[in-house]
């Protein structure tokens, strides 16, 4: 029975991941190495990462779960919502920098008021 349970980890775990509501999540590789589970792939952010593993250790408490999910950080490019037809000729996949002009000098601080009250 305990070998039965030992050999399937890995579809148990696949399971549990195939039910987040998260896509990435359902996509990693997910193997078995003696009576632990390895989890493989590409997630947007550590707590993509941190909420797989944690998933399966809810579900699957006693056993050794090694995290080898890997974060990469996908850069939108803001091309990517306009048709190229319509791109203009010189576009770089470069987002245009937002700049806030800042006088050099700035006006003088008004005195504080005195907040005492008069009698």
């Amino acid at each position: 029975m305990a070998e039965t349970l030992v050999s399937g980890l890995a579809d148990r775990a696949r399971e549990i991941l195939s039910r987040s509501r998260i896509y990435v999540i359902r996509t990693l590789e997910v193997t078995q190495q003696d009576d632990c589970v390895v989890l493989r792939g590409n997630v947007d952010s550590f707590y993509h990462k941190q909420l797989a593993q944690e998933l399966l250790r809810g579900d699957l408490p006693s056993v050794e779960i090694v995290n080898h999910i890997s974060v990469v950080y996908r850069h939108r490019d803001w091309w990517d919502e306009i048709d190229p037809q319509h791109r203009p000729a010189q576009a770089t996949t470069e987002a245009p920098a937002h700049r806030i002009d800042v006088p050099a000098t700035l006006p003088p601080t008004p005195p504080a008021r005195d907040r005492r009250k008069v009698k």
